[in-house]
């Protein structure tokens, strides 16, 4: 099973016309306004946080369930 927060722009086309490409949409664009409001905040402490990029970020965001408490697994 896949995540469908970590596919390919050509990978979520094929599910484009269903609810479940809508969701991705809206939950990576969540994800991305997240990543880049504490951006700045973990460069203050690469010793802890290491390189966080938002590839890197998106991957332990889809981890967890949405908002909705549903995760977008296919």
């Amino acid at each position: 099973m896949h995540n469908t927060i970590i596919w390919n722009k050509d990978e979520l086309e094929m599910v484009q016309p269903s609810s479940v490409y809508r969701e991705t949409f809206d939950q990576k664009v969540c994800i991305e306004k997240e990543f880049y409001v504490i951006k700045h905040a973990l460069g203050h402490f690469p010793q802890i946080f290491g390189t966080c990029t938002l590839l890197d970020f998106i991957r332990i965001s889809c981890m967890g369930g949405t908002s909705k408490g549903l995760s977008l697994i296919m």
